[in-house]
């Protein structure tokens, strides 16, 4: 649940700050700002069916959680970076690296879901989920932008870089819980044994 609030937090305040930043902070034409959202969803989609399938061959399912936030991290520090430096490919770079990373976060929380918890308890166990992460979208852009406005973009970026670093430590709880391959697993039939 952690995770999930930090992680809508990241995205929707990302979602929502990048195109005026790029307007207001790095002087693009408006239809070119515009272009964030496009790179984001785009290469959200890609992302989401790509790590929906890479999470199914980590065993230990706080490894793509911490990968996934360590890819956010520095995507939101490229972002900072443009901010700090004007530099407009370190924003456009870093929207497309969050875009194939934090985008994903949501698939690979209800795929580790859907491995380590009872089917009777999944509905319970994806509300809560669900409820982080829309607090998340609810908290996070209110938050930074407050922040923007009393110290400018620069100081608001690296705030969300903190939020990315606490996501890497997040599911640091989960390494201990590896799942076993169920594949192998023995069924007995018939008084024989199948693996």
């Amino acid at each position: 649940m952690a995770y999930a609030f930090l992680s809508g937090v990241q995205y929707q305040t990302l979602a929502t700050y990048l195109p005026l930043f790029a307007f207001e902070g790095l002087h693009l034409r408006a239809e070119i700002a515009a272009l964030c959202g496009v790179v984001l969803g785009v290469s959200g989609l890609v992302s989401r069916l790509v790590w929906g399938r890479l999470t199914e061959r980590f065993k230990a399912p706080g490894v793509p959680l911490a990968l996934i936030a360590v890819f956010s991290a520095v995507a939101v520090g490229l972002v900072a970076g443009s901010s700090l430096w004007g530099a407009q490919v370190l924003m456009w770079t870093g929207t497309a690296l969050y875009g194939l990373s934090g985008t994903a976060a949501m698939v690979i929380l209800l795929t580790v879901v859907m491995r380590l918890v009872p089917g009777s308890r999944a509905g319970a166990a994806t509300g809560r989920i669900s409820m982080g992460l829309f607090a998340g979208f609810a908290a996070g852009p209110v938050l930074f932008g407050i922040l923007a406005d009393h110290t400018g973009y620069s100081a608001s970026w690296v705030s969300l870089l903190a939020v990315s670093v606490m996501m890497i430590l997040a599911p640091l709880g989960l390494r201990r819980l590896a799942v076993p391959d169920q594949s192998r697993e023995e069924v007995h039939v018939g008084g024989q044994t199948a693996r």
